[in-house]
């Protein structure tokens, strides 16, 4: 876990930018901190067009060949109920200053909260507000 928190510290500040500190960068960065593989190291560049901006829903959902975002991650983690543990990804609907292209914002579970990247660097949120967690398979 101290990779995790170091790793934290060092992007505490830095603000979202979509292909370089965005919400699935962030999340998949902590996995390779924490396990030596992310949990998204092939969807890392698919995601964006040409213009350096995500791909519309209808473009990601053909691109990935999932309806929703949970469905996807659910092929790669475990999916998780209950109070997740530090590390697990995890996803909230609403209450993060983030642009949500697929419906929900991405964050790493720190304990009694979880990080997501904000326009100002890392916000911490409740973990009471998460609507799902992951862990590695």
């Amino acid at each position: 876990m101290e990779e995790l928190h170091k790793y934290l510290r060092e992007v505490s500040s830095v603000p979202f930018q979509w292909g370089v500190h965005d919400c699935l960068i962030f999340t998949n960065t902590a996995f390779q901190k924490m396990h030596g593989k992310g949990w998204a190291d092939d969807w890392a560049e698919r995601y964006l067009g040409g213009d350096k901006q995500p791909k519309k829903r209808p473009s990601l959902q053909k691109e990935y060949g999932f309806n929703t975002f949970e469905e996807a991650v659910d092929t790669r983690l475990t999916r998780i109920k209950g109070i997740p543990p530090r590390g697990a990804l995890v996803s909230v609907t609403e209450g993060v200053p983030a642009f949500w292209y697929v419906g929900v914002a991405m964050g790493i579970s720190v304990g009694n909260k979880a990080a997501f990247v904000s326009t100002v660097g890392l916000t911490y949120l409740p973990i009471e507000n998460i609507n799902n967690a992951w862990v590695p398979k």
